[in-house]
């Protein structure tokens, strides 16, 4: 199953084509532990189409937390996890710097 997204602009000008996002997350171990130490991984890469969309595979399993990195270095950008810490099929991006309270999609 793929994650979908998009990034969303809200307020001043944003490009949203041909944007290199990478996705991060710290994983929730098997035990429901994690280690903070280990810090977060790199789940996969992708580029937004003409119109922000974008799609990469669904990182498995569960996360502590997740957030994209865009090609410009504005920083992280969070993105929010269903309850049980496994990622929604769909995300917003939002480029305000604001954090998103956007979720989109059911869980599994």
């Amino acid at each position: 199953m793929a994650l979908v997204g998009r990034l969303v602009v809200i307020g001043g000008p944003h490009n949203v084509a041909d944007r290199d996002i990478a996705v991060f997350g710290l994983p929730i171990s098997s035990d429901g532990g994690h280690d903070l130490t280990g810090g977060d991984r790199l789940l996969g890469r992708t580029t937004t189409d003409a119109d922000g969309a974008f799609e990469l595979p669904r990182p498995p399993g569960r996360y502590l937390r997740a957030f994209a990195l865009l090609d410009d270095g504005a920083g992280r950008r969070g993105i929010d996890l269903l309850d049980d810490g496994s990622f929604p099929d769909e995300v917003a991006i939002v480029l305000t710097g604001q954090p998103s309270h956007l979720r989109f999609g059911a869980g599994p």
